[in-house]
């Protein structure tokens, strides 16, 4: 298995360029934000003088490791002013929205053959101290994620193989007393909040998504899946003699009267019937019935006594 090293930093970017869309829905979720653009630029290797600059002040630190033990971060500078004054907040609860960002930008950001895990995330004080305190190696790669969301724009940044990652949150976060190098980081906090009912958590007014926010990483993940929407307008069945025949100007002629409803298909299956409409210069449909799932019944059979 590939290990998470400099040497893969081509491969890095090619996977987070390629899934840049995705990354960025998730980020949107985090920063409360409708439109968010990821970009992935040029990598680069880590230079501490000149990451001090670039992260200096406070901010979010996401960290990853392989399955080969190599540590990995994703940092985001509060200066870029799309982070939430919420996600510094000694509350637990706050604390725990970083560690499903982590799970899902796992499989987004690095290739998959590296076994790659989300370790968790944390709100850091001092940005550059705590990527120090990481043990970044002296080559570490560095891929500037570039974000753009509403009139903030600005970096975040990738940087790997990082020797001691699983111990940032000791380092970092004084509020984790008694965590040691080897506990999961934000795993008291994680717990805690999970334990909070769906509607204790606090909602930013306006945010629709919010409700999505305590539901399992891997189940939001599955809400980001994207599937075929077709409308079919009719159909029927024809020999392929009938098929074969065809040519520019054939005409085929359907059962279906031009007054029925339209039939709405999601990933092959019809879930809903509507009626053509215009929206400006475009097609549409208006959905006026969702179709239910077909019930299906099976018969219970009493077991016949024997005598």
């Amino acid at each position: 298995m590939t290990e998470l090293n400099a040497d893969i930093i081509d491969r890095v970017r090619q996977t987070c360029q390629e899934n840049a869309g995705a990354a960025a829905e998730v980020l949107a979720e985090l920063i409360r934000s409708d439109q968010v653009a990821l970009q992935a630029r040029t990598p680069t290797t880590l230079d501490s003088d000149e990451m001090a600059g670039a992260l200096s002040g406070p901010g979010i630190v996401l960290l990853f490791q392989s399955s080969g033990g190599s540590g990995a971060a994703v940092v985001m500078p509060a200066s870029l002013g799309l982070l939430s004054g919420r996600l510094a907040e000694a509350d637990n609860r706050a604390r725990a929205e970083l560690d499903p960002v982590a799970e899902s930008l796992a499989g987004l950001l690095w290739p998959s053959d590296l076994g790659v895990r989300a370790i968790g995330g944390i709100w850091a004080d001092d940005l550059h101290q705590t990527l120090l305190a990481a043990q970044p190696d002296e080559q570490a790669a560095v891929i500037p994620l570039e974000i753009a969301a509403g009139d903030g724009q600005g970096a975040l940044y990738a940087i790997w193989p990082l020797a001691a990652g699983a111990t940032l949150v000791a380092v970092a976060d004084p509020g984790t007393e008694g965590t040691s190098a080897g506990d999961t980081p934000s795993e008291s906090a994680a717990t805690k909040a999970d334990a909070a009912p769906l509607h204790d958590v606090p909602r930013a007014a306006g945010a629709s998504h919010d409700r999505f926010d305590r539901l399992p990483a891997y189940i939001r993940s599955l809400l980001r899946i994207r599937v075929p929407v077709s409308v079919v307008l009719a159909g029927k069945k024809q020999s392929v003699g009938k098929i074969l025949e065809l040519v520019p100007g054939s005409l085929i002629q359907f059962d279906k009267s031009c007054d029925e409803l339209l039939e709405l298909c999601v990933g092959g299956r019809t879930v809903a019937d509507g009626e053509a409409v215009k929206v400006g210069d475009k097609f549409g449909v208006r959905v006026n019935a969702i179709v239910l799932p077909r019930e299906r019944y099976k018969r219970l059979q009493r077991e016949r006594s024997q005598g």
